[in-house]
């Protein structure tokens, strides 16, 4: 394996990419990255092949593959070649001119992808980069503009105008709407 230890690891890799250092379950005890965006101390990335590889076999474990940046979010397909040290696992991760291999050509540039989603209120199916919610970590829709989350209140259709509701916009005596009735 090559590296270079120490916290300027990603400084010395030839091309964009990362120096990570995993623990025995995959979370992320270290990342420095040159040229791509930062991974967050502490995520998980024990579910990516290379890296899962190399956690379930001898530590050691060579390939291409993506790494998972927040809310699931897949980055651009890296080299990347790791080895055990000290019960846990080095990874570098690089996008072209792999030290470790006579040849690598660089790979495309196809970007980060965004997760898929189906919105649970209007069933509109949707890719979204932006923040999910705390509480049921999903991002807004761009339709309707809500996550996954109930209503806070509970609400009743109108059979005049065939929209939701809430109970205070219907009379005590009827089943249509303000607006409708």
């Amino acid at each position: 394996m090559w590296w270079i230890p120490g916290p300027r690891a990603a400084q010395h890799l030839p091309a964009p990419g990362h120096v990570l250092l995993l623990d025995p379950t995959g979370h992320l005890s270290f990342a420095a990255s040159y040229g791509l965006p930062p991974l967050r101390r502490g995520g998980f990335q024990g579910d990516i092949p290379v890296i899962d590889r190399s956690l379930t076999g001898s530590g050691r474990a060579q390939g291409r593959t993506q790494v998972r940046y927040r809310d699931g979010i897949l980055g651009r397909e890296l080299h990347t070649d790791t080895a055990p040290m000290d019960g846990y696992i080095v990874a570098v991760l690089v996008a072209d001119s792999a030290p470790w291999r006579p040849f690598t050509p660089p790979i495309a540039d196809t970007g980060p992808h965004s997760r898929s989603y189906i919105c649970a209120n209007c069933d509109e199916h949707y890719r979204s980069f932006d923040t999910a919610c705390q509480r049921c970590r999903t991002p807004a829709c761009p339709d309707c503009g809500r996550c996954a989350c109930p209503p806070r209140t509970p609400g009743r259709t109108c059979p005049g105008c065939f929209m939701v509701h809430p109970p205070a916009m219907f009379p005590e005596v009827s089943d249509r709407c303000l607006d409708c009735s």
